[in-house]
């Protein structure tokens, strides 16, 4: 039996979470703002429009979703290492 095929999370995460060098993130650097963010603040929120580009220089993310009884229910976690949080465009 065939194995069952990869969602494309898991085929494309290197593409859509990619780890940054230092040279990488002091280049891209002048065309955004470095943010600090308390923990539980929420960085963007489902019907708002978000920054274009977000990326985790110290800390990490928790990505979270409201279920029906109102709870939040954590997705994923994203950090330093790899992805996306602290500077903002």
């Amino acid at each position: 039996m065939p194995a069952a095929p990869q969602s494309i999370l898991e085929t494309r995460r290197h593409q859509m979470f990619p780890v940054l060098e230092s040279t990488d993130i002091e280049r891209v650097r002048r065309f955004g703002k470095v943010r600090s963010y308390r923990a539980g603040e929420a960085l963007v929120q489902v019907g708002n429009v978000g920054a274009g580009l977000t990326i985790i220089l110290t800390g990490r993310v928790d990505v979270t979703q409201h279920d029906k009884s109102g709870r939040d229910r954590q997705i994923v976690t994203h950090g330093r290492d790899p992805s996306w949080a602290s500077w903002r465009s």
